[in-house]
């Protein structure tokens, strides 16, 4: 594969601006995937050892794209994109997993965005994060402004403060939503994507899994969330671009708040259907009152 197959337009022009590397060259896709410690397939490893021996080709994300932090987070996109995974999932590995010096001063640069994103999604300012989540102020400060690199523990424990004081959302990242958000042909749609199994499944039909349960008797339709980017007609593009829109209201919400998973009550959080708003109108509302922490109050937020 070659890094450019993997971007949009924008993105290529942007890289363009910023870099003097060919994206057009294997052995640059190659390099990459060697910095970011995933598996080279055969056919790769024999073009990078005939063409690399010798002249001492860096193994370094940080020297490769000169420190340079946005030329790295569009690096580590196109290796998401080819190789299928979520958004992200390699940029973490990347920054708690490599323990490189080398690779230090880019992960600082990397890192304070993603700690200020988790932050900002409480809506809470760093005072009070700190205070109500049991965080030193001065601790979250040096994070969010790379003078103090945060570890893979305290950054997971950033995470969960998100799932905190809310009915809907749960410590093992599920997003939990009434069915009847819903309009009834997306209901219908999961009812029906539920009686497949994932063999005989179709090409853009989402993954669904029905569950009963007695105590209280309820069903609950089971949704993954992938986050997978896409590149058509030099395009970025997300899979679940191609789902009903109410439904996309609901992943796009799942997202933004890290749940791994959304569950669709059809009984236990009521039936709002008959509510004015739109989709995202009523998640707006659903969570804007639960996730207050019980001790505060408006005045609190930024």
């Amino acid at each position: 594969m070659r890094i450019s197959d993997w971007l949009s337009i924008s993105e290529r022009q942007l890289l363009s601006s910023l870099t003097n590397l060919d994206l057009t060259d294997e052995i640059l896709s190659i390099k990459v995937s060697i910095a970011l410690n995933m598996w080279l397939t055969n056919d790769e490893f024999s073009k990078y050892t005939m063409m690399v021996v010798g002249k001492g080709a860096a193994k370094s994300l940080s020297k490769l794209v000169d420190g340079n932090p946005v030329v790295a987070k569009l690096f580590i996109s196109s290796k998401e994109r080819a190789c299928g995974y979520d958004k992200g999932h390699l940029l973490l590995n990347y920054l708690f997993d490599n323990n490189e010096p080398s690779e230090d001063a880019l992960q600082r640069l990397l890192l304070p965005e993603l700690v200020k994103d988790i932050r900002s999604k409480t809506g809470l300012s760093q005072r009070n994060f700190a205070e109500h989540y049991g965080i030193s102020k001065k601790s979250l400060e040096a994070w969010e402004t790379g003078k103090k690199k945060i570890s893979k523990y305290s950054f997971e424990y950033l995470k969960s403060c998100i799932f905190k004081n809310s009915i809907y959302m749960s410590q093992d990242a599920l997003l939990k939503l009434p069915f009847s958000i819903l309009e009834d042909g997306t209901q219908q749609y999961l009812i029906s994507c539920s009686s497949l199994n994932y063999e005989t499944r179709l090409t853009g039909v989402i993954w669904v899994r029905k569950a009963v349960v007695e105590n209280p008797s309820d069903t609950i339709f089971v949704i993954p969330v992938k986050n997978n980017e896409v590149i058509r007609g030099g395009e970025l593009v997300y899979i679940w671009q191609e789902y009903p829109p109410d439904l996309q209201e609901c992943i796009k919400c799942a997202i933004k708040y890290g749940c791994k998973s959304i569950l669709f009550f059809t009984k236990a959080l009521g039936d709002i259907s008959t509510e004015d708003g739109t989709v995202a109108e009523k998640i707006a509302k659903l969570l804007s009152i639960q996730r207050l922490p019980l001790n505060l109050n408006h005045n609190d937020f930024i």
